[in-house]
């Protein structure tokens, strides 16, 4: 098996090598979002692309997913399945790529030599240090970066992806610029501040094709129509437990919780990361509680959400734009900083709500947020003032606007 295994990365890199003498097409701009999503900051702009009419490029979506393929050529766009002849083809002739994590999660690295790279990243790396930045020593981040010189050459081998470089990177401030180039290093050696494009659809209505979007979009609005509270718990994923696919273990009282959701006229949400293996077991008995698929995109509902419980998580920046309560539960602070991921040392002054240990304390600050949510967001203005100017240059719905003159003007 490890002789197969090694053959056809060898094969594959060969690939990868003579892909580079395929002239490109500058005109064609490829996307993706993982292998089982339309999501991210390329699904945004994506959307953008096609609502602004851009004639000058064509803009195609790539998928190892047949389902999400049939699904986007339904609605009049143009998508292949990866691994087809035309897949193939336009992975290969493609000018431009467009991804959220790298091109081998979001479309093929292999494929991608001679391609413009454009990153438009999926989070803001203001809490955790990661890659170069890294210094938790069982961490992947830190063994792709700071290994020995056996896991460096095996890293480089079989994920060349983790060290590709990108001909661009898009920043929402200076702050978390400052942030990718300490975790990037020589990787990004260009980034740009626009903002990000899943933030537009928080600052303007814009409409999604896309049915589940407009299901979701229907439950949240028949939610708000009988005046009830929505409360989204979105967790960040523990490193160590997701390679030994094991359940992420919180620490909540769900007949507890339910009963304080009755009493309170609330919904609570909880939204599992993607790369969650196994699911959180709750009973259908709670009707207050609500579990979304994992790869929901959670941007065009975000609206209708009242109170951000999280953790590691950036999503709580993205929240901030609209400068409503989140709430931190750290319930296994020392456990997550010593086997899952690096933290800034300073993470805590940059999280933008207060600090939770317990699901006691936890009921007790929701309680008080319901009861009387201008006075909770007068105790933390300091702390949400100061990180939304942290983390947000504009606050706008231009996002993919910038990003689009930007790569028109260097690469096209």
């Amino acid at each position: 098996m490890r002789i197969k295994t090694t053959t056809k990365y060898l094969l594959l890199h060969i690939i990868y090598f003579l892909v580079g003498f395929v002239p490109r097409n500058w005109k064609i701009w490829i996307f993706g979002s993982g292998n089982e999503s339309i999501t991210g900051n390329s699904k945004w702009f994506f959307l953008y692309l096609h609502n602004s009419n851009k004639t000058n490029i064509r803009k195609i979506w790539l998928s190892r997913n047949k389902k999400i393929v049939k699904n986007l050529k339904a609605k009049k766009f143009e998508a292949y399945y990866l691994k087809s002849l035309k897949g193939f083809y336009y992975a290969i002739r493609g000018g431009v790529y467009f991804v959220n994590v790298n091109t081998n999660y979001d479309i093929n690295y292999f494929f991608s030599n001679g391609a413009k790279k454009i990153n438009l990243c999926h989070g803001m790396t203001m809490i955790k240090k990661s890659h170069l930045a890294s210094d938790l020593k069982n961490n992947y981040s830190y063994k792709l970066f700071h290994g020995n010189l056996r896991q460096k050459i095996y890293y480089h081998f079989f994920y060349p992806y983790e060290y590709e470089k990108y001909d661009m990177m898009i920043s929402t401030s200076e702050k978390v610029k400052e942030n990718l180039k300490r975790a990037n290093g020589k990787r990004a050696k260009n980034i740009n501040i626009t903002g990000y494009p899943r933030n537009d659809v928080l600052l303007k209505n814009i409409d999604s094709p896309f049915e589940k979007d407009r299901k979701l979009i229907k439950y949240f609005n028949f939610i708000k129509s009988n005046q009830k509270k929505i409360i989204l718990y979105m967790p960040s994923y523990r490193d160590a437990k997701v390679y030994k696919s094991e359940p992420i273990d919180v620490p909540i009282d769900w007949k507890k919780l339910n009963s304080f959701l009755e009493k309170n006229k609330s919904i609570f949400i909880l939204k599992l990361h993607p790369v969650e293996r196994v699911p959180v077991q709750i009973s259908p008995n709670y009707k207050n509680i609500k579990v979304l698929n994992k790869a929901t995109d959670i941007y065009p509902i975000l609206q209708y959400v009242d109170i951000l419980i999280t953790d590691y998580s950036s999503i709580c920046y993205d929240f901030l734009l609209y400068s409503r309560p989140t709430v931190f539960y750290l319930y296994d602070l020392e456990e997550y900083k010593t086997e899952h991921q690096s933290l800034r040392d300073n993470f805590e002054d940059l999280l933008p709500g207060p600090i939770v240990k317990t699901f006691n304390a936890l009921l007790h600050v929701l309680g008080n947020c319901i009861a009387d949510e201008n006075n909770f967001l007068k105790e933390h203005s300091k702390k949400i003032n100061n990180c939304k100017n942290l983390t947000h240059k504009y606050i706008d719905s231009n996002s993919s606007k910038r990003i689009y003159e930007k790569v028109i003007s260097k690469f096209a």
